[in-house]
């Protein structure tokens, strides 16, 4: 089993990642390579890897849920919106990569309701970046704020989008695709997701949680 070209730089987690995908006999072979390379690892390498999470590997080794491992390296950041569009205004919350930014912004979830009843919700790209954004709160207590822009407007209608997601809700209704073990969407630099409300006189309320990793990141 050959090594991954870039082995030297990748993390324990990536390492992981990688062995998601293999075969029993893949994983051994990949794990014997790695050892051969870094002989002082010896059986800290399958300690580390085993004591990584509580996800089972085809060998049995613990691996760490992605979101959960760069929550707690202080990559995951968060965003609650509550608009109060009036009359003949709907209301658009927006996430956005800056067009200079480094990072590749990684959507884990987001939910969204309103305070009355059919609701129109659409989610899209853009390329179009609100004026007066700011950055986010990192989950990790402590941590840098995001690269990644938030910014919300109250326009007498929402500006077009690529649309990707589109949904009519009840009241108490939410809105989101869920929680899953993947990404749901991937902003690069220049690029954002924007979630808008058709109602007017409602409020509405957006939570929207997201990762941001190097443009390198595997």
């Amino acid at each position: 089993m050959p090594l991954p070209a870039n082995i030297d730089t990748l993390t324990i987690s990536q390492i992981c990642s990688v062995m998601q995908g293999l075969t029993t006999i893949e994983a051994e072979a990949l794990l014997q390579a790695i050892a051969k390379r870094y002989p002082r690892l010896g059986r800290g390498l399958q300690v580390e890897l085993a004591g990584y999470s509580s996800e089972v590997s085809p060998l049995g080794l613990g691996v760490r849920p992605e979101w959960l491992a760069l929550l707690r390296s202080g990559r995951a950041f968060v965003r609650s919106f509550i608009l109060n569009p009036g009359v003949g205004q709907t209301a658009q919350a927006q996430v956005f990569n800056p067009a200079a930014s480094a990072v590749r912004v990684l959507l884990y979830a987001w939910a969204a309701d309103s305070s009355i009843a059919a609701t129109a919700v659409q989610v899209g790209f853009t390329v179009v970046q609100l004026g007066g954004g700011a950055s986010a709160a990192n989950l990790l207590a402590g941590g840098a704020v995001s690269v990644a822009q938030i910014a919300a407007a109250l326009p007498a209608a929402l500006p077009g989008v690529t649309l990707i997601w589109q949904e009519l809700l009840a009241v108490g209704e939410i809105a989101g695709a869920g929680i899953s073990t993947g990404w749901w969407a991937e902003l690069p630099a220049g690029q954002g997701l924007d979630f808008g409300s058709l109602a007017a006189s409602s409020a509405f309320r957006v939570n929207v949680f997201w990762a941001e990793v190097p443009a390198t990141y595997p």
